[in-house]
């Protein structure tokens, strides 16, 4: 507990730090990486030594939990506050979390460069593997590993891609790893950004085998098509939306899961997930962020905390509250019997005695550390689950007017939670079921909730209610470009408003 609250002091401090995490453009392409020197021959001699160098890949999204990016849980934190699912706690100015939750970024933002810069180095990572396999020439290298492994590099670089155009809107398509080609390209329209998603997906799709991966840390076919799916969704294209979740729902690989075995090492609900082994010392940022230090509570403990006296020394300590917590909005939103809200939260009981407010702070557990016990737990940070994937098949079935087909989707992710079945109404009552599913089920999870306002059109109306979020423009719905990319790249422009 002393541990993470040093982690917390620093990361709340430590911005300078933070510094030295973001590159510029040139960076990128020279970085030192944790793959190696895969572009040599000698690393895709063999299906071992090729396997390896994706492994670096993987290793860079989860084993860098300092550094601020779409794969290690950052994000889960950064959406949930950029839209309107999030409370801050210390809304200071020295707190780089602060632009996260009003919305007042600045190019200059440390957090957000870190977004951009890890994002670009999984790419160029993948790029690497992807012509390092081409060019290797070994009959060691077998074709099935030249299939599979270029498979999953196309996913995370299409991955990577899909989070960038939805944080940043458009920017520069990075195919190769040829620094004279990228060190002077400039934005690419979002449009041809979804474009080169897409046929990264399908290609990956066709390259990997059907067989599902033994391991969910590693994409395969089912995980190109669950991403596939949502993408299709975000361009409202229905019907190959719909397709593409059937194959993975009907495949029978995935099982959606007990709500307390989601998270959960081995979860059979998991497509894609990536593990941070208990043996790690480092915290995931769910764990700092969302999680007080005071989370293990028993009745005799929250009793405490209603008393004003109580509560005032622990708060005063930095045990009580969460960096970040649930907003309101979200807690009210759950139905009275949803049991997600008891499962998959937990809450600070406040004092109703000035300065106090008497309201609850509630906050997320779906990862957690430690079990009630104190017993350590397998931490999976989840990218892709099953879910999910039902509710995109959900929407694109509503959307094609197969409102039956669309209910019987929400109506599975209601049962598991405890709630009713809903009747096939109106094409709007489906998508309004579905939506409001998508809220109370996938909530502090990459971001979907932010992109779901974004892409459905109310992210206007609901920014401009909430007060912690003003002054606001409409510019502000996609993150300015880092500056460090401008000045190393003048090629590229900054977006509109910032």
């Amino acid at each position: 507990m002393i541990r993470k609250k040093i982690i917390r002091s620093i990361y709340i401090t430590g911005t300078a730090g933070l510094m030295l995490m973001t590159s510029s453009c040139k960076k990128l392409i020279e970085i030192d990486r944790p793959i190696g020197n895969i572009s040599t021959e000698a690393v895709f001699e063999t299906d071992d030594k090729a396997a390896t160098a994706m492994a670096g890949v993987y290793s860079y999204m989860i084993d860098y939990p300092e550094s601020p990016s779409f794969y290690n849980s950052s994000f889960d934190v950064y959406g949930l506050l950029i839209g309107d699912d999030g409370y801050l706690h210390v809304k200071a100015e020295v707190n780089p979390l602060l632009p996260f939750y009003n919305n007042q970024f600045q190019p200059t933002d440390v957090l957000s460069s870190s977004l951009w810069s890890s994002a670009y180095k999984v790419i160029y990572g993948a790029n690497a593997v992807l012509e390092g396999i081409q060019a290797s020439t070994s009959m060691k290298l077998t074709e099935a590993a030249r299939r599979r492994l270029s498979g999953q590099a196309l996913f995370c670089r299409a991955y990577s891609y899909f989070y960038l155009v939805n944080t940043f809107g458009g920017v520069p398509l990075v195919t190769t790893t040829d620094v004279t080609q990228n060190i002077t390209k400039g934005k690419s329209p979002a449009a041809d950004v979804y474009k080169q998603i897409v046929e990264d997906l399908k290609n990956a799709w066709e390259l990997m085998p059907a067989e599902p991966a033994a391991a969910k840390t590693h994409p395969d076919k089912y995980a190109a098509a669950a991403l596939l799916a949502r993408t299709y969704v975000y361009q409202k294209d229905w019907a190959n939306a719909a397709a593409m979740a059937d194959s993975v729902i009907n495949s029978g690989e995935f099982t959606l899961q007990p709500l307390d075995k989601v998270f959960r090492g081995g979860s059979k609900e998991a497509i894609w997930t990536l593990r941070q082994e208990t043996t790690r010392k480092d915290y995931l940022e769910t764990e700092i962020d969302f999680i007080p230090f005071m989370n293990i509570m028993n009745a005799d403990m929250a009793a405490a905390l209603t008393d004003p006296a109580t509560f005032a020394i622990i708060d005063q300590m930095g045990y009580a509250y969460p960096a970040v917590g649930l907003s309101k909005s979200l807690s009210d939103a759950f139905e009275a019997k949803d049991q997600r809200k008891k499962v998959w939260m937990s809450y600070v009981p406040v004092p109703d005695v000035a300065p106090y407010d008497g309201v609850p702070i509630y906050f997320s557990i779906k990862v957690m550390a430690l079990d009630a016990a104190g017993k350590a737990l397998d931490r999976d940070v989840m990218m892709l689950r099953l879910a999910e994937t039902y509710l995109n098949r959900a929407e694109a079935n509503a959307h094609n007017n197969k409102l039956a087909e669309a209910i019987a989707d929400v109506n599975i992710i209601r049962s598991r939670a405890g709630l009713p079945a809903l009747a096939a109404e109106s094409q709007e009552q489906v998508l309004a079921a579905a939506a409001q599913e998508r809220r109370v089920e996938l909530f502090a999870e990459g971001g979907l909730r932010w992109f779901e306002m974004k892409r459905t059109g109310k992210a206007v109306d609901i920014y401009g209610s909430l007060a912690d979020k003003q002054p606001w423009s409409e510019h502000q719905l996609i993150l300015p470009i880092p500056e460090t990319e401008l000045v190393n790249n003048p090629a590229i422009k900054q977006n509109e408003g910032y």
